[in-house]
């Protein structure tokens, strides 16, 4: 029929990385609550399946495969307006990704919102400004008026037969998730022995529980049994998410997991870095995030060369030099409160 308005689209080619995933629909769950004509269409060559379990909660998304255009096209094409935005400068993205951004500008006559210093262009983040502070440039572009600046919380299906498998009480535990996608952004693994010894000693009655991947632990399998905390490696999302809902407190480093416990809220200890804090949560009133400046030589990017060796691997100066006081200390004031 003629005279009807189409709903608007945003589209996200997404890398696969969890925490940019799990921040990107949680503003189209701020857009879509003022706009329910609004939907989010997510293009990805990687964790299709996993980032599909995140969004289940979520019928405004639809994910695809990048690879298969014909999935996704007559969609793109059946809708009045396409937004395409992404969380990285253009340039950082591969080539094959900046190619998929601008035939689909054109196939859809669609607008691209992307990082940017200038303030002259149309912009999805402002580099000074965390997420939430940000999300609501972007709905003025797309459904043309602001939204609660306050970040919703993320939604899952909770199961519950991960605190008998684990053997912990709800509320009553610590969460550590202590690997991030690069080695640099985590610290060295004396440092982790020292933090975890000294945390059982204070709350001998708290127990601890490793956060990751089974890959985590394959890797590192010998140092995390040494640390003899609870293992937590092998469950789905919806386990995942509940185990990290119901801690006392997470202590984490810049990764996706560390995305998901704020936006569930919870009291984080985050060990950050010198970056963008678009990428820090910030947003979240109950994290403390830690860095340090000492010693830094870098301009705050997380690909800057600003690191030490420790052991033979590199850190990042911003993390290394967080001690372990600052991170027990912060420990101690969010369990208090």
């Amino acid at each position: 029929m003629t005279g009807i308005k189409k709903p608007k689209r945003g589209l996200y080619i997404a890398n696969g990385a969890i925490g940019d995933f799990l921040m990107t629909i949680s503003v189209f769950k701020a857009i879509h609550t003022v706009d329910p004509q609004s939907h989010l269409l997510v293009l990805t060559s990687r964790n299709l399946k996993l980032l599909t379990d995140i969004a289940k909660q979520y019928p405004f998304v639809q994910l695809f495969n990048i690879n298969d255009p014909l999935t996704y096209l007559p969609k793109l094409l059946s809708y009045e307006k396409t937004y395409i935005f992404s969380p990285y400068p253009f340039g950082r993205e591969n080539i094959k990704v900046q190619f998929y951004k601008v035939i689909l500008q054109i196939l859809t006559l669609g607008t691209i919102i992307r990082f940017s210093k200038n303030p002259q262009s149309r912009t999805f983040f402002d580099l000074e400004d965390t997420y939430f502070i940000n999300q609501g440039k972007i709905s003025y572009y797309f459904i043309g008026q602001a939204i609660d600046k306050t970040p919703p919380r993320y939604d899952y299906l909770p199961d519950d037969r991960i605190f008998h498998n684990v053997g912990v009480t709800p509320q009553h535990y610590i969460v550590m998730h202590i690997f991030a996608s690069n080695p640099i952004r985590s610290l060295p693994e004396k440092r982790w022995v020292e933090i975890v010894q000294e945390l059982k000693q204070t709350y001998p009655n708290i127990p601890v529980i490793l956060s990751g991947s089974s890959d985590d632990y394959q890797k590192n399998r010998e140092f995390l049994d040494s640390l003899h905390c609870i293992p937590c490696f092998e469950t789905t999302w919806a386990e995942r998410c509940t185990m990290i809902d119901n801690c006392s407190l997470f202590i984490g480093v810049d990764t996706g997991i560390t995305h998901l416990a704020s936006l569930l809220q919870k009291k984080i200890v985050e060990i950050g870095n010198l970056s963008n804090p678009t990428w820090l949560v910030t947003y979240n009133p109950n994290a403390i995030v830690l860095f340090s400046k000492k010693d830094c030589i870098c301009k705050g990017n997380k690909l800057s060369q600003c690191f030490s060796e420790v052991d033979g691997k590199q850190y990042f100066r911003c993390m290394l030099n967080v001690t372990n006081k600052e991170i027990l200390d912060a420990a101690s004031i969010l369990l208090k409160n």
